[in-house]
Parts: C-alpha cells; structure tokens; sequence
C-alpha cells in the first residue's frame, strides 16, 4: 500500500475536502510525510528548488526501507502540524513542471537507468490555484544526493536532515549490510463492545532493504500502553509470548526466522513473521518496539498505534555489529 492510500484511504479521486481533512485530523509530519508551502515564494530559483522539493525527496529516497512518502504541497505547518492550505499558483507551477524539476534535479550513486517512482496528483483549486501530492517509492541499492549543490539528506523523525560527508560514506556502506524491519499491514479492524473499544488485527512480515541476505534472525515485539489504563487493553498474537520474564513492559513476544541457508531473508523478499491483535478503546495509545538481531548487526523501530491512525512509524536504526 502507498503513502497516497495509508494518507487518503485511496489514490485517485483526491478532492478538496480530502486536503482540508488533514487539517481536521492534525496529520503530523513523519518519517514518510511532510508539508511545503510556497507562500512568497515568486520563482522557481535553484534555492528555492532545493528547499521544497529536493531536500524534502532526497530525505525520503535515502530512507534504508523500501517505502512509499507523501510531499504535500500547498501547505503551511505550525509545529508539524498542518494548519492552513496554501495552494501554489499554476502559473507558477503545473504538473509537468513539477515532475521535470524533481527528475533534473536529483541524482544517485551508482547512476540508475530510470528515476525512482513518482507519482504527481494535483488538487485543483479555485484562483488557477492547486496543492500538489508528490508520492516517491526509492530503489533500496543506491544513494540519492542533488544534482544542484552536491548535499544529500535522510529523514529522521519528521525532519528532513543534512548529511554530513562521513555521514554519506556510512549510509553508502550500511547498504551493503542486511536491514530488517517489520512490515505491518492492517487485516481487519471492527468496532465492539457497542463501539466502545476498536479490534485491529495486523499480518507481520520481514522486509529486508540491505544489499546481503540475512540469516540466524532473532526478533522481539514489544508492547507499552503510554496513554490510557493498561487494564482496558488485550493483546492477542502467534508470537511466542514471553511477557513473563520481561515484566518491564506490558507485552512481550518473540520470534525467529532465518536459520540455515535455505530459509535466508533475501533483500527485497518478505519473509512471514505472524500476526497481532489489538483491543483498546478510544484515546488509548501503545507504542510499540521492534528488536531484530541478526548474524551482522540489529535494528530498532519504533511505532505508534491508535484508534484514528493505526500503526504508525516513528522511526528507524539500523547498526552493524563491530570488527
């Protein structure tokens, strides 16, 4: 599933109402989601370029996960959150622009054959006015930089940040390592319980974005009620529980995959992990964590879940064992 369709519930058919709901809900900025508005913004000099729409890519391209973002144009933020929409004039920019400022203006190591895929939805509006959805999907075996200053960036959290030079180097060479992470994708969810409480069952599967397969995996699902009484929630999963020697958090489960040649976790390849059930009712909110150990290095996630927006991500750490 796409950012457009984790974002909208769709990826065609976006209307007016659909933007202004982002506001409504307060959609904060994220790991694959961020806001730019053009306002005073007169042309499109190369700085300008840089700022809006290139650091905001290249951040998203150099995500180690193979997953889609969401640049939003055409709205203003007040602290990651989106607060006013400020369609961008068409006459300033229009769609095809758009798509031949973004392919002219980022480049990769090692060179690719065809641009990364981009998907460019433009809301219109009254004036000759539009906010433009920008999704991008990387390529998980190359480095992104911009072709207008030589600068990269990576997304941490809801910032798009600069990479230091040596910086670069390590994301070049952590390409070159497995990177596991947890997929979750969202089965059913029901209301029950009169509509008291929401039941939201997740299928679990292993994404590796590295460059090597990975073998020997040992994995941990950790669960912690951060808003609301941990009494009104149960956890129900086909992970093996072992919430009774970790008392430190409210649940604890473990898994295991990749032992032995013929079950390696092959970069591109999702490999089954299992599944999880969530009951709890509105306004309760439970982080949750992902450790994932494998034969060179570990990786972190960290999640969010709720009634509104599901499992969301918060981040991602991958690090290499030592020499």
């Amino acid at each position: 599933m796409g950012k457009l369709v984790d974002t909208f519930g769709k990826e065609t058919g976006i209307r007016r109402s659909d933007i202004e709901r982002l506001i409504e809900n307060a959609v904060e900025e994220s790991v694959d989601l961020e806001y730019k508005s053009f306002e005073h913004v007169k042309d499109l000099a190369s700085e300008v370029v840089e700022n809006l729409l290139v650091k905001p890519l290249l951040a998203f391209l150099n995500r180690i996960e193979k997953k889609s973002s969401l640049l939003v144009l055409g709205m203003r933020t007040e602290g990651y959150i989106p607060d006013r929409v400020m369609p961008v004039a068409r006459t300033l920019i229009d769609g095809d622009k758009l798509r031949q400022k973004i392919t002219s203006s980022i480049a990769s190591i090692p060179t690719l054959k065809s641009f990364p895929g981009l998907k460019i939805i433009q809301v219109e509006y009254p004036e000759n006015e539009a906010v433009y959805l920008v999704e991008i999907n990387p390529y998980e075996d190359v480095f992104y930089y911009s072709r207008l200053t030589d600068l990269s960036y990576i997304r941490r959290a809801n910032e798009s940040q600069r990479l230091a030079i040596e910086e670069v180097y390590m994301l070049i060479q952590s390409k070159r390592t497995p990177r596991l992470a947890v997929v979750f994708t969202e089965t059913t969810r029901e209301k029950i319980d009169n509509g008291g409480r929401s039941k939201i069952r997740y299928h679990l599967t292993c994404m590796n974005g590295g460059l090597k397969p990975a073998s020997t995996v040992l994995g941990f699902l950790k669960l912690n009620v951060t808003k609301g009484e941990p009494a009104n929630v149960a956890v129900s999963s086909n992970l093996t529980d072992i919430s009774h020697v970790n008392p430190l958090n409210f649940k604890t489960f473990r898994f295991t995959f990749g032992y032995g040649e013929e079950t390696l976790v092959y970069p591109g390849v999702r490999h089954e992990v299992g599944w999880i059930e969530v009951i709890f009712p509105a306004k309760v909110e439970v982080s949750v964590t992902v450790d994932m150990f494998d034969s060179e290095g570990r990786g972190t996630q960290e999640l969010t879940l709720n009634d509104i927006d599901g499992m969301k991500e918060i981040s991602i750490v991958h690090a290499p064992f030592g020499p």
